[in-house]
């Protein structure tokens, strides 16, 4: 028993000896310092905006135009303040407000009205879609037949902006600033020269030696930067120089931390050479960080990043050449997650993964579109031919064509809101059913009163009733549905 005890204890003595004896050899950091550098190399990639979204919204808001363009007078006008277009309802008034689906729909609305403002921007933006002249039964007939397409315009629309918040995120817009603060704590390239102390490259201060610059935790954690994480690595304060490269002429030691941060980056940086096709948009970032995470090693509640025998990361061969994490845990890694470039190229790499999957739906349902203004192009040329008798015969897919009783609305309610705050004009109107109310926003003060409005909702319904038809638009299946659009 114990003969077994004693060579128990000579194979732990021996397993001792081999941890505290078995320095860090010659490229034992090579893997992490070319991950690092394709980090690096992203500093002076030049990443492209793209605007795919917007793109396709300006094309399905040319249908919109042309709906707009041909629909009654009525509507067109409700969208002014002023008769001659000089002053526009930005927002929906007040006296529409029983129409509460509208609301969301009105900014869209609003812009078609602008772009047909008056008889040289209609005749515009029917050259658009083959540049006829159409009768006025002529543009009925067209209007009936675009509406599903319009729906879908105005459907991709809202898809559209949700897209174009991801696409031009200002996250994606400051990618490239972000990495380079990543990389050298500031907005530069490697051709550019760095603050000089070190402060930029390393947080804090009284970073006088590698211990200190590559220790710590978290957002106040030294060694913030990408290239200060590669000096901890890679240079030493001993004979071992070779943990990352292996050049011709020996590298020398670090051993004055944040001072000489700098100094020694220019004699790294040569060979922190990758693949310059590499780009910030792709999956680079994530696919070098997922590397760098599982490099990680942790012991005795810190992790380590690089080569680590015993203690701590001063860059000595025989204990770490090392970025140490204190306080780290395994399930909350903030240690690591939270330190500055870690955080920050991670949330860049989320934006530009949004904002290129944004690109790529955007631009599918801008060929889509695309299809649509042909599609109507084809529905213009068709309605141009047609006699007025044959337009006149035309039954709209889906919706109902504007009643008279809804027309009549539009128009009092138009008349009513023109008057404006002018308590004495909208009392002259009150023979149309206008009614002043103080209570109302200004500028909306004179509108139609409520019994007008069910006056007119009334006939409108005896009217429907009186064809068996009954009117089940919605935005979904008609971007200007009766009680909703034109």
């Amino acid at each position: 028993m114990a003969k077994l005890s004693l060579i128990f204890a000579l194979y732990i003595t021996t397993l001792c000896v081999l941890r505290t004896d078995a320095n860090i050899g010659a490229g034992e950091n090579t893997p992490l310092f070319r991950d690092l550098c394709a980090l690096v190399a992203l500093a002076d990639h030049q990443n492209v905006e793209s605007h795919e979204a917007a793109s396709a919204i300006s094309q399905a808001e040319e249908i919109l135009q042309l709906n707009m363009t041909i629909s009654e007078d009525a509507w067109r006008l409700m969208f002014r303040k002023k008769a001659d277009g000089t002053e526009w309802h930005e927002e929906m008034p007040e006296s529409y407000s029983n129409h509460a689906e509208w609301k969301a729909l009105w900014p869209a609305w609003l812009k078609s009205a602008k772009a047909a403002k008056d008889d040289e921007s209609a005749k515009a933006v029917l050259k658009r879609f083959g540049g006829r002249e159409l009768t006025p039964q002529q543009k009925k007939a067209l209007w009936k037949r675009i509406q599903p397409i319009a729906a879908r315009a105005l459907a991709a629309i809202t898809t559209l902006e949700e897209l174009r918040k991801a696409e031009e995120s200002e996250a994606a817009k400051q990618a490239q600033k972000t990495i380079q603060e990543a990389v050298y704590g500031e907005a530069k390239t490697s051709a550019e020269t760095l603050t000089t102390g070190g402060t930029k490259l390393i947080k804090g201060s009284a970073k006088s030696n590698t211990g200190a610059a590559c220790s710590g935790s978290g957002s106040t954690h030294p060694a913030s930067t990408v290239v200060a994480t590669l000096l901890c690595i890679c240079s030493t304060s001993s004979d071992e120089q070779k943990a990352c490269v292996n050049p011709s002429t020996p590298l020398t030691q670090w051993t004055d931390g944040q001072d000489g941060a700098v100094s020694k980056w220019d004699e790294f940086k040569k060979h922190c050479v990758v693949n310059s096709q590499a780009t910030a948009s792709g999956p680079e970032i994530p696919h070098r960080l997922a590397a760098i995470r599982e490099s990680l090693k942790s012991s005795w509640g810190s992790a380590y990043l690089g080569a680590f025998r015993q203690t701590n990361c001063e860059g000595d061969q025989g204990n770490g050449i090392c970025v140490q994490y204190t306080g780290y845990d395994a399930k909350t890694p903030t240690a690591f997650e939270a330190v500055d470039w870690v955080k920050n190229l991670t949330k860049t790499a989320t934006a530009l993964e949004q904002a290129e999957e944004a690109k790529k739906k955007s631009a599918i349902i801008g060929q889509q579109t695309k299809q649509e203004i042909e599609a109507t192009k084809a529905e213009a040329l068709i309605a141009s031919l047609e006699t007025e008798v044959q337009a006149e015969k035309i039954q709209p897919v889906g919706s109902q064509p504007p009643t008279s009783s809804l027309e009549k609305q539009l128009k009092a309610e138009n008349e009513c809101n023109a008057a404006g705050d002018d308590q004495k004009k909208c009392k002259d109107l009150e023979g149309k059913g206008c009614k002043y109310d103080a209570s109302k926003t200004a500028g909306q003060k004179c509108t139609l009163d409520e019994e007008a409005k069910k006056a007119a909702q009334k006939a409108k319904e005896e009217t429907e009733g009186k064809d068996g038809k009954t009117n089940t638009n919605t935005t979904g299946s008609n971007s200007f549905a009766i009680d909703r659009a034109p």
